[in-house]
């Protein structure tokens, strides 16, 4: 009888795990495209240069604002994007 309890608790575990909904490592983002744009990224600063981005990019994991396609944050020829990744 004990060697069944174990595996029913061990079974119960697997099931609610399986159910579980999945981690996800990217940051939270609204429902709204045009929501994350005017609230976050027409207003901040790029990380690396401090200035406001023509073409921001966010990045999904961290958050980070980027500047996107943009000659201001280009090193040895990378863009900001490229090299944040």
């Amino acid at each position: 009888l004990g060697r069944f309890d174990v595996g029913a608790r061990l079974s119960l575990r697997c099931i609610a795990a399986a159910l579980a909904p999945p981690v996800s490592p990217f940051i939270e983002l609204p429902a709204a495209y045009d929501e994350l744009y005017n609230s976050y990224m027409r207003r901040r600063k790029c990380t690396f240069c401090g200035c406001v981005p023509l073409q921001p990019a966010c990045c999904l994991l961290c958050g980070a604002l980027v500047c996107a396609g943009s000659r201001c944050c280009r090193v040895n020829g990378d863009e900001e994007c490229v090299r944040h990744a």
